[in-house]
């Protein structure tokens, strides 16, 4: 998984390096040449800023901090919230500016390689920062699981030992055919009065 998520990082900064300069570029000719559209579409300059914002600051916070906190889930939401404004101002440009051709045979407005390539490269960006931070945060569960698995291990261990010894050896001498010379076994009255007797006929 760990592999994966830097592979998803590397492929979302070199869109993000793509976005970055294609979407400036289109802001400020938007800017100058089309002042109508954001007088119609009034949310649009805002949000496609802050989509812009929302996947840069996304893929900052996992590369600078993911070893750090270990619980990427900032780049996560900020990589969703990105994308989801960057799908919305791709779609409205693609209405603002459709494709057709021109009088000289040109292909004008946004064909969908162009919008391919120059807006929806934030999309694509902020998706791939968001599976990679999901990645993370999934490799970093199992990591704790393994340590607190290998914690339980060490202190319970299974290898066939015994987990309980009794160091008693009470009655094994029994079993072994050794009699107990601690605890004399008690004689019948009987049996001690005869012996008596036998000890006095011999003084």
């Amino acid at each position: 998984m760990r592999t994966l998520a830097k592979w998803f990082t590397g492929i979302a900064g070199i869109l993000l390096a793509i976005a970055l300069i294609f979407q400036l570029l289109a802001i400020g000719s938007i800017q100058l040449k089309n002042p109508d559209l954001l007088e119609t579409l009034p949310w649009l300059l805002a949000g496609w800023i802050l989509a812009l914002v929302f996947v840069s600051g996304a893929f900052v916070v996992l590369i600078v901090c993911k070893e750090r906190n270990n619980k990427p889930l900032f780049s996560l939401i900020m990589g969703l919230v990105g994308a989801l404004l960057g799908l919305l101002v791709a779609l409205a440009l693609k209405n603002a500016f459709p494709a057709k051709i021109g009088s000289d045979g040109v292909a004008q407005g946004l064909t969908t390689w162009r919008l391919l390539y120059r807006h929806f490269s934030s999309v694509i960006a902020g998706g791939l920062i968001a599976a990679a931070s999901l990645l993370h945060m999934l490799e970093n569960r199992a990591q704790r699981i393994r340590q607190e698995s290998g914690a339980y291990r060490s202190t319970y261990s299974l290898d066939g030992a015994p987990l309980f010894k009794d160091e008693s050896t009470i009655g094994l001498d029994t079993y072994a055919g050794k009699e107990q010379t601690s605890a004399p076994v008690k004689q019948k009255r009987s049996v001690r009065l005869a012996r008596k007797k036998a000890d006095k006929s011999r003084d």
